[in-house]
């Protein structure tokens, strides 16, 4: 799982799979990590290995663990069942209460609600456990985005950029999008927008 996390991380998704994949085939079903492979599937939008990794867990005894709720709730989430889907961020964060992938699941589905302070609050989470992880800046940079929250969006998306470096290209286009948000606002960045 860390080999996959690591791929994730920098933006191979595909190798990700291969590896979570590859888990799943030689070792176990029951192999921890398996949440970052359901939010993988999620962010591909592949319902399809979702649901066959639902049964899997289920099939393996594993339908308490933290891999399957994050599982059921992605798959939720791509069926625009927010409430179910928030329902099963809980039952994860009741298994582990620093798990990065329910907060994220969490947060996704209070975000479509439009409760974007509960969002945010979820996402700052992943920041705090996991601030290598540039899905969270981005996650609550776009919330306040939309609470046209602009300067504070900045902000968020600033540290990010310290924290991840000017070789992470994430980072990067978090803090330019942020800036081109704020341009109309703040008269100093009009002209490096324009």
């Amino acid at each position: 799982p860390i080999i996959a996390e690591c791929y994730f991380l920098l933006g191979n998704k595909e190798s990700a799979i291969e590896i979570c994949q590859t888990i799943i085939k030689r070792v176990s079903i029951a192999q921890s990590g398996l949440d970052l492979y359901a939010l993988i599937l999620f962010e591909t939008s592949n319902l399809e290995q979702l649901e066959q990794l639902a049964m899997d867990l289920y099939k393996a005894r594993a339908h308490e663990s933290i891999e399957y709720w994050i599982t059921m709730g992605f798959i939720a989430t791509i069926k625009d069942k927010n409430k179910q889907a928030i329902y099963c961020g809980v039952r994860a964060l009741n298994i582990d209460p620093k798990s990065i992938q329910a907060f994220i699941l969490k947060g996704i589905n209070l975000e479509s609600m439009r409760r974007y302070a509960d969002a945010v609050s979820h996402f700052q989470e992943v920041i705090r456990l996991q601030p290598y992880r540039p899905d969270g800046y981005a996650c609550v940079v776009h919330c306040l985005i939309q609470e046209q929250r602009l300067s504070e969006a900045l902000a968020i998306a600033s540290n990010g950029l310290k924290f991840l470096g000017w070789q992470n290209i994430d980072a990067i286009s978090l803090y330019t999008y942020a800036l081109f948000e704020n341009r109309l606002t703040e008269p100093k960045i009009k002209k490096y927008c324009a």
